[in-house]
């Protein structure tokens, strides 16, 4: 019985984040910069942009 208490409290809790509007304000907005960041991403490596971490190093 204590188990489903603790269970329905956990899923009480989570209904209580879900409608907090700031909770989606910053899923949002970290959404948002993650999909940014992978469209620079692929942007960058469409346009040839190759790996720079060996760029100017001479060394093979």
């Amino acid at each position: 019985m204590q188990v489903t208490l603790k269970k329905g409290a956990k899923v009480a809790g989570t209904i209580a984040v879900l409608k907090n509007p700031i909770t989606w304000i910053v899923a949002g907005i970290l959404l948002l910069l993650s999909s940014i960041f992978g469209l620079a991403l692929f942007i960058s490596i469409s346009l040839g942009g190759g790996s720079t971490l060996d760029s100017g190093t001479g060394i093979c």
